[in-house]
């Protein structure tokens, strides 16, 4: 059993015109969304800027991606640049 869940979704941007107006800087190669499991934040970290990468999203394509614990709840969400956040905003920087 994994200790982290995390549902990777992305969303077009309505800020951008490229790729025939689709909203995204490229084509993304993941339309669906993604369920990733892991034991550590670092690993959430690795899969969600692979994930990223991979799609060539900005960020004005990501929603709040929420990281769960494995009762389902939300204790943490992941921004952009790969930095994890506790429910008050607060960074964190270590294992919980």
């Amino acid at each position: 059993m994994y200790k982290y869940k995390v549902n990777l979704k992305h969303e077009p941007n309505p800020d951008i015109n490229y790729v025939n107006g689709s909203g995204y800087w490229g084509l993304p190669i993941d339309k669906n969304n993604i369920l990733i499991t892991a034991n550590t934040l670092q690993e959430i970290q690795d899969k969600f800027d692979d994930w990223k990468n991979r799609n060539e999203l900005g960020g004005g394509n990501l929603p709040y991606i929420y990281i769960r614990d494995t009762e389902n709840n939300k204790i943490a969400h992941i921004s952009y640049n790969c930095r994890i956040w506790d429910m008050d905003g607060n960074e964190i920087k270590k294992e919980l």
